[in-house]
């Protein structure tokens, strides 16, 4: 289950099917996050920026 950074004092905030509930955006974000945190040799990302707003699609 993903997990958010915790800020000063505060607990980490759990996303998933007990935490709080992502848009199709925000699982999409997570989703290239974490395939680009891992530096593949290779990624294929098909359709990627389908739930994203044109701003967020753009700066892809």
């Amino acid at each position: 289950m993903p997990r958010g950074r915790a800020g000063a004092g505060r607990t980490p905030t759990r996303a998933g099917v007990r935490g709080i509930r992502l848009s199709g955006g925000e699982v999409q974000h997570t989703a290239v996050a974490r395939a680009l945190v891992r530096r593949p040799d290779l990624l294929v990302l098909d359709d990627v920026s389908s739930a994203r707003d044109v701003e967020t699609e753009r700066s892809l």
